[in-house]
């Protein structure tokens, strides 16, 4: 075999070792513009290439840019107690800010309010949130530990209740939950208030919870099986009298799940 047929026999494996160090050099921090330039045009040589005689066993671009896929990612939820362990998919080029902004959420968290770190006990830091999962060494079946943080201590406390009501803006917030937390007929049943008591406090009830039951048993004044939104405004009315640090704690758990506009509407001038 001559040293171009020998060349040719290996155009793929070649073309794939030329693409990933392209790939590679372009996401280094101290590239040259120059250099980036020069990269694009050997990019756009190989890509035309492969439009002209196929791209024979050399993976397709986007295959390239997404990198290694990982679909074994085993999270162990810690965030609260016997939460079930978790299994995420991700490509080894996503950021480690996609990756805790999405493994936050799986665990009803806003990512400032999470703690993840890696089977050796490396966490990921803010620092770390434009570098890519690669980079960081994750691999198919790590374990990765995601715990609650205590930044929610800091939340200050502020007014739900004074001259004889809610304060105008508590009053839009639980108007809001109201809708949020309804059924598809626009009133709350005790289906549709398993959700608002998940919501409220993180813990999933059934519609035969005792809470539901005396929820609707003191506020639902024509027994009429549903709340409406008077009743529920009422509810919290004279829970923001009677039990503030309660009240406040659902909008706090609202908040930390990633629920920001609504804590902070209170704060606002």
């Amino acid at each position: 075999m001559s040293l171009d047929e020998g060349i040719l026999d290996k155009r793929g494996e070649i073309l794939q070792q030329l693409i990933t160090e392209c790939i590679s050099i372009l996401g280094k921090s101290d590239v040259l513009f120059i250099q980036i330039e020069r990269i694009i045009q050997i990019l756009k040589s190989v890509i035309q290439e492969a439009e002209k005689k196929g791209t024979g066993d050399v993976q397709p671009h986007n295959a390239i840019l997404k990198g290694e896929s990982l679909d074994r990612i085993i999270i162990n939820n810690a965030t609260k107690l016997h939460a079930p362990n978790l299994v995420v998919k991700v490509y080894s080029s996503a950021t480690a800010w996609e990756f805790v902004d999405k493994v936050s959420r799986m665990c009803d968290l806003a990512p400032q309010y999470v703690d993840i770190r890696f089977a050796n006990g490396q966490k990921i830091k803010d620092t770390d949130y434009g570098k890519t999962l690669g980079e960081l060494g994750l691999k198919n079946y790590d374990v990765i530990t995601v715990r609650k943080n205590e930044f929610d201590d800091d939340i200050p406390h502020v007014t739900l209740y004074e001259n004889g009501k809610l304060v105008e803006k508590a009053f839009n917030i639980f108007n809001e939950w109201y809708d949020l937390y309804s059924g598809p007929n626009g009133v709350m049943t005790p289906e549709s208030t398993t959700r608002f008591i998940l919501g409220a406090t993180n813990e999933p009830v059934s519609a035969e919870d005792k809470r539901i039951k005396d929820l609707f048993s003191m506020y639902d004044g024509n027994s009429d099986g549903v709340m409406e939104r008077h009743e529920f405004l009422k509810f919290y009315e004279t829970a923001s009298k009677d039990r503030p640090e309660r009240v406040f704690d659902n909008l706090k758990n609202h908040y930390i799940r990633g629920d920001l506009s609504k804590l902070s509407d209170l704060y606002e001038d």
